[in-house]
């Protein structure tokens, strides 16, 4: 009888058992680690890189120490295949040295450097680049047999350290020196490794062995090789690395499932929810929750949790209630705050010169004017065409430049212009003087075409770099030289441009607004108008409230008048609750009649800006005379002169400052100011005035900008 018993237990817990022994947890993916010490292979043919200067004969093939340190993900998609990406840092620099016999090379001897000789020497030349990077390799692995993995990867580097260093040092005979009284010569440390490609894509090859360090973690040696097909460079120089290292993946399963189980208890918690009735009765519900849960027992992957809910609710009667709050504050330009302001809107006359820039640039090989940023207009406009009408703008000026000259020549019909066509003379410019010609030929047509000009008071000619041109060995120099010069004797041609107007000035500049809603009920939205007379100046709506609204009062429209602001404020709730708050403000116009009427104190502003000065010069030229004649005739006992130096990008920033205030003393002498009334402000490139990625930003950024304020009565 008992032996029946325990066989029919034994069928009955065989089933389960069978499920149990049969379940085995399998990691969704892996994740983990590397390192590897790399010996990096730099397959090379090159004699030195560009605009380092350098005289090795030949760096070829040579080898170095490097390094890897990554993260890795693994998938296994089936018994042969897994995916794994890898994520990390790389070091893969060398040091190249190649060793050259000079006979009758000019040297010292240590002993006595004052007398130089000819003497046969053996020199080492040392190039040592210096390169970091981040990269990422996917990589399809495949199961040979047992544990080893043969890999397939394609690896993406990207380098972000990217220095070199180099140096030739004599190494034989031992007693001399080069001519500078060093052994060492053409030392270059940390420079950029010119024209370098940072982005690498390098297809990988390797063998990995698995080792199992418990349940189904595991390390496993390996070897890579990087296959290279990219230069680093413009030179014959390509990188690969043989790394040897080893890898640690551990796995990551799935949560057990959870089965929720339920039964019955009781616990007590109040809640206030809300209830509307008449707007003169604000009622609010209370509502009471039974509620208990006992402890969570957690079991073989199972949660059992208990609980009932139980609700009763009573009425309790509330008002609600809206209230508004309304601040101004008026804030100056540095934060300054100030309570109860009083806006004064100030009338300044300003008078601002701006000079023409008379070349016309245009892109490599290009030689037509719609290649150019200069605005062509239609025939049919040409008569509309008022300078004085143009923005106050610079570069919208400079784009004008041809029509300013062509408006001005119909203006002075006994005047005439000289038109000379330059190239950069490198690449597809090199000695290209058809190119040049044709540059001017296209401005000259656009003249005589569009605006009827007579063809015989244009002159062409056409020459290769410019007669005052820019650095010919820089990018920036390059694209400057490819232009079109326009040359007047008559400053009726190419004067400055001559713009006045109006500013308006706010004391304080900025309002600030304070506003504050205290609500029972939710808001279903607030408005704020600033007005003047009926007049609408601002509006700012919502639902949600900031902090502070800030109203700037130079913008327009701008208060007119001298009759308060009224800054109104409503906010409303979803009960339709109303509630305003207003504020005024006082308001004073100080126009420049009312001033001169009233004997106020006023000035007058008037800005100048000298036509551009030559690259890395402060000499003044020719066509700064007439312009510096004039200022110096506006400058009154009582004016106060500032003057301003600025250069381009070009260059380092102590020495642009230096520049700049050379051409700012330049100014001074010429005007023959007193120290007393004169600022001088060398701002260099520290601040640039305009788009300096543009060749007429740069040029019209090589300037000096003089501003005359003087009182008037």
């Amino acid at each position: 009888m008992m032996r029946n018993i325990c066989f029919l237990l034994l069928l009955m817990f065989l089933p389960e058992v069978a499920i149990y022994s049969n379940e085995i947890k399998k990691p969704i993916f892996y994740i983990g680690g590397e390192v590897d010490l790399g010996f990096n292979i730099h397959f090379a043919d090159f004699n030195k890189l560009q605009n380092i200067p350098n005289c090795c004969p030949r760096y070829t093939n040579t080898l170095g120490l490097g390094w890897n340190i990554s993260l890795l993900a693994q998938k296994e998609l089936s018994e042969k295949f897994a995916l794994r990406l890898i994520g990390g840092l790389n070091s893969e620099g060398v040091t190249f040295k190649e060793n050259e016999f000079i006979g009758n090379t000019p040297v010292k001897y240590e002993e006595d450097v004052s007398q130089i000789v000819l003497l046969p020497v053996t020199v080492q030349h040392f190039l040592a680049p210096k390169l970091i990077g981040l990269y990422v390799e996917p990589v399809l692995m495949y199961k040979i047999f047992g544990r080893l993995w043969l890999t397939f990867g394609l690896n993406f580097s990207n380098l972000f350290l990217t220095k070199v260093d180099q140096k030739e040092v004599i190494i034989s005979p031992n007693s001399v020196v080069f001519v500078n009284g060093e052994k060492e010569r053409n030392v270059n440390l940390n420079l950029e490794i010119p024209n370098v490609k940072k982005f690498l894509v390098r297809p990988s090859l390797g063998l990995s062995y698995d080792i199992q360090l418990f349940d189904a973690a595991w390390i496993s040696p390996q070897l890579r090789f990087l296959i290279p097909f990219q230069n680093l460079t413009n030179e014959n120089w390509k990188i690969s690395h043989l790394d040897i290292g080893i890898s640690a993946r551990f796995p990551i399963y799935s949560p057990p499932e959870v089965h929720y189980y339920y039964d019955t208890m009781l616990v007590r918690d109040t809640l206030r929810i809300a209830v509307f009735g008449l707007k003169s009765e604000r009622t609010y519900l209370e509502e009471t929750v039974l509620e208990k849960t006992i402890k969570e027992k957690v079991s073989d992957g199972y949660i059992y949790k208990t609980f009932v809910r139980e609700k009763y609710r009573t009425e309790v009667p509330k008002i609600s209630q809206l209230e508004t709050k309304l601040k101004v504050v008026g804030k100056s330009k540095q934060g300054e705050v100030q309570n109860n302001p009083v806006l004064v809107i100030e009338e300044f006359e300003t008078e601002e010169m701006f000079p023409l820039l008379p070349y016309i640039y245009f892109p490599t090989g290009e030689w037509s004017l719609e290649s150019s940023s200069v605005n062509l207009i239609d025939k049919s406009t040409t008569d509309g065409f008022d300078e004085s009408f143009l923005p106050w703008n610079t570069l919208k000026i400079y784009e004008n430049l041809l029509n300013i000259i062509a408006k001005r020549l119909k203006q002075n019909p006994k005047e005439s212009i000289v038109l000379t066509g330059c190239n950069s003379n490198i690449g597809v410019e090199l000695n290209n003087l058809e190119l040049s010609q044709k540059r001017a030929l296209a401005v000259k047509e656009y003249l005589v075409e569009t605006w009827g000009i007579e063809p015989e008071r244009i002159d062409v000619k056409f020459r290769n770099l410019p007669e005052k041109m820019t650095n010919p060995s820089i990018p920036e120099g390059i694209e400057e030289n490819q232009r079109v010069e326009i040359f007047s004797k008559s400053g009726k041609i190419t004067g400055p441009v001559r713009l006045s107007k109006i500013e308006k000035v706010a004391n304080p500049p900025f309002v600030e607004i304070l506003p504050e809603i205290h609500s029972d009920a939710s808001l279903k939205g607030w408005n704020l108008t600033i007005e003047q007379s009926g007049t609408n100046l601002r509006t700012y709506s919502g639902i949600d409230l900031p902090e502070k609204i800030l109203w700037s009062v130079e913008e327009e429209p701008i208060p007119k008048l001298e009759e308060p602001i009224l800054i109104n404020f409503i906010a409303e709730d979803i009960l339709d609750q109303r509630s305003i708050s207003k504020v005024s403000v006082k308001i004073e116009q100080r126009t420049i009649k009312r001033k001169r009427e009233e004997l106020l104190g006023d000035k007058k502003i008037e800005r100048f800006s000298l036509i551009v000065f030559d690259f890395d010069k402060a000499d003044l030229l020719p066509q700064h005379i007439p312009i510096l004649n004039q200022i110096k005739s506006k400058i009154a006992p009582n004016s106060k002169v500032t003057i301003s130096g600025f250069t381009d990008k070009i260059g380092e920033v102590s020495y642009n400052k230096d520049l700049a205030l050379r051409r700012c003393l330049a100014v001074k002498n010429f005007l023959q100011l007193p120290d007393s009334q004169v600022v001088l402000n060398p701002v260099g490139n520290e601040i640039l005035l305009y788009d300096n990625s543009l060749p007429q930003g740069r040029s019209y950024c090589r300037t000096v900008h003089i501003i005359i304020e003087t009182p008037v009565k």
